[in-house]
C-alpha cells in the first residue's frame, strides 16, 4: 500500500485488491457489492470499513489476554489442588448407628 496524494480531507491511497481485502476483511459498503468476486474491481467510491475490523481485531486480543489470565490461574488452582488437597482430606464421619441400637 502507498500513499500517492494528499486530499484536503487525508490520503489518496493505492493499494491492491488483495491489500484492500485484508485491510477491510471483506466488508465494504455501497452499490459495488460485486466487488468481492475473483476479477471484479471495487468502484471508485467504494467505502471499505476499516474501524470495524480494527475495532474486531482489538476484541480478539482482549478475548486473547482473558484466557491467557484465566488459563494462569486454572493452572495455579490445580498446582494448590494437587499439593494442599491431600493433607486436607479427612475420613467420612462413620455413618449414625441405626435406631434401637443401644450402645
Amino acid at each position: 500500500m502507498k500513499i500517492i496524494g494528499h486530499t484536503p480531507g487525508g490520503y489518496l491511497i493505492e493499494a491492491s485488491e488483495f491489500e484492500l481485502r485484508l485491510l477491510s476483511g471483506g466488508k465494504a459498503s455501497g452499490t459495488d457489492g460485486g466487488w468481492r468476486e475473483p476479477g471484479r474491481r471495487a468502484a471508485v467510491g467504494t467505502v471499505f470499513n476499516v474501524s470495524d475490523v480494527i475495532e474486531h481485531v482489538n476484541n480478539l486480543r482482549r478475548m486473547r489476554d482473558n484466557a491467557k489470565q484465566a488459563a494462569g490461574y486454572l493452572i495455579a488452582l490445580g498446582k494448590h489442588l494437587q499439593t494442599d488437597l491431600p493433607n486436607m482430606v479427612c475420613e467420612p464421619p462413620p455413618p449414625p448407628a441405626p435406631e434401637g441400637d443401644a450402645a
